[in-house]
């Protein structure tokens, strides 16, 4: 499995950082959606919604000119969260271990 770092801000109330391993962009962004990280950032936001879905995703596409970089956009009742997925090389393993992750042809902007 790959990890992968998360960016993640959400709108007008901040930021925060997560790893992930998983196998690929998708799946890393589906585990932070099914995990804790985000639910226990907002906690304390009472008008944020208390769950997202990959149903709540607008945008998930690779950073232009990037490689193994990804954008992803979600939001539910009128708030919005912004990830920028990267592709995180472990200390234990050298650079030209990582494969790009490539994207198929017609995929890109489909959630």
């Amino acid at each position: 499995m790959a990890l992968y770092s998360m960016f993640v801000s959400c709108t007008g109330v901040g930021d925060f950082s997560t790893q992930i391993r998983a196998d690929t962009p998708r799946d890393a962004l589906r585990e932070f959606l099914r995990g804790t990280s985000l639910r226990e950032f907002l906690a304390k936001q009472k008008d944020w919604p208390k769950k997202f879905s990959e149903k709540d995703i607008v945008l998930f596409i690779p950073m232009d000119g990037l490689i193994n970089m990804y954008l992803c956009q979600f939001g539910r009742d009128g708030k919005y969260v912004s990830v920028k997925l990267a592709l995180t090389v472990s200390r234990q393993e050298p650079i030209n271990s990582v494969e790009p992750t490539r994207v198929p042809a017609g995929a890109r902007g489909s959630p």
